[in-house]
């Protein structure tokens, strides 16, 4: 029963894959935006995307130009909305209750300058933060939009490559190995995902 319900998804999703990049975009849009983006897991988002890209459940390309789009807008309008209000920033929740993560979003970009764009796509807490931050400091735009472009170029593709390796490795296991394997890792992703969301809840109750 699980292997045609698998086989379904996976039918389905050879058939509508512009819906499912689609959903990707969207996805990966709303976790570029400050306070959403902390409860959706995008980094198991484009492991799991990468994995269905080696079954040939879902194209490349469009996977692929929905991850890059749909993380450099979301960005760009943190960017846009931390230049806009500034300072008010501070007095929205979470930073009301917590507003040394403003002060130390400002100290890591002063430290780092543009390259705290890049660092912080890959640490999860400050990745929907430091573009805000850098709006808030005044950023130019032209080195915004640079550093941007040039962190999502390394991180989409990265963890989608990760994802399609893991499960084209499988296929040089035994074949009596190869099932178990792979509802290994999904059981593995699903409770990371579990675990992601209960840190983030019990981070919103600080």
């Amino acid at each position: 029963m699980m292997e045609f319900l698998v086989a379904e998804l996976g039918q389905w999703m050879r058939t509508h894959y512009i819906l499912a990049s689609l959903v990707i975009f969207l996805l990966l849009l709303l976790e570029s935006l400050l306070l959403i983006g902390w409860f959706i897991p995008a980094v198991l988002l484009l492991i799991m995307a990468g994995g269905l890209i080696a079954v040939e459940a879902l194209q490349p390309l469009p996977v692929l130009i929905a991850a890059l789009s749909g993380a450099f807008i979301g960005a760009s309008m943190n960017y846009w909305f931390g230049r806009h209000y500034r300072d008010r920033i501070s007095s929205l929740w979470p930073f009301s209750r917590r507003p040394d993560l403003i002060s130390r979003g400002r100290l890591f970009f002063r430290r780092y300058g543009s390259r705290s764009l890049f660092l912080a796509r890959f640490t999860k807490p400050l990745r929907p933060l430091m573009p805000a931050v850098a709006g808030m400091v005044r950023m130019p735009p032209r080195r915004f939009y640079f550093a941007n472009m040039l962190s999502i170029g390394v991180w989409a593709p990265g963890y989608l490559l990760l994802g399609f390796t893991a499960v084209s490795s499988v296929s040089l296991l035994p074949e009596p190995l190869q099932g178990p394997v792979v509802w290994l890792g999904l059981m593995l992703v699903m409770l990371a995902a579990a675990w992601n969301w209960r840190r983030r809840r019990l981070a919103a109750n600080l």
